[in-house]
């Protein structure tokens, strides 16, 4: 079991990044916006001190745990495990628990089911008493929180916002950090 040793796991999806079908540019080089910017801050300040920070390589990802890992006085050490599934033509809105994808979405969400496990593997076997900060895309962070939340054997946490996180723990089951909402448009 992959949790066996690693207590606690915090699981952050990247913070607001602006409307990614207005990026024209690699999405990997896509930055945190202004709003995405300040959720990141506040986070870091939820989320405290933590043994490790992993996280996809796309910037967006990166930008947001930049304040947890300086906080902390670690390295971010990236994965390229964590990164968005590649193949998702059409992006959809950030829902976590989206109702009754299509047949291809689960074949995609059983691939990262699978990336997100060797993930996991990594952070707790480097960090086997650790607290350690993983930072994802929307469409691995719910596969992240499910695969904790079994492997724990606590309940599946309650949806989060961008600007939010889960911490599951083997000591004290599964809490919500902090999101900063969105500022009206």
């Amino acid at each position: 079991m992959f949790f066996d040793h690693c207590p606690t796991l915090v699981v952050v999806p990247h913070a607001n990044a602006g409307d990614r079908n207005a990026w024209t540019e690699d999405q990997d080089v896509r930055p945190l916006s202004e709003l995405g910017r300040r959720q990141a801050a506040d986070l870091a300040r939820e989320i405290g001190i933590v043994d490790a920070v992993y996280s996809s390589p796309a910037r967006r990802c990166t930008e947001t745990v930049e304040p947890v890992a300086a906080a902390a006085g670690v390295e971010i050490v990236q994965l390229p495990e964590l990164h968005e599934i590649g193949s998702v033509v059409e992006h959809r809105a950030w829902d976590p628990w989206a109702p009754q994808p299509p047949f291809s979405e689960w074949l995609l969400a059983a691939a990262g089911l699978g990336r997100v496990g060797r993930a996991i593997a990594i952070a707790a076997e480097a960090h086997p008493e650790g607290r350690v900060a993983l930072c994802a895309h929307g469409d691995l962070v719910p596969l992240v929180a499910v695969f904790a939340a079994a492997q724990l054997g606590v309940p599946l946490p309650a949806p989060i916002d961008r600007g939010g996180a889960w911490e599951i723990s083997r000591a004290s089951g599964v809490r919500s950090l902090g999101a900063v909402e969105p500022l009206p448009e």
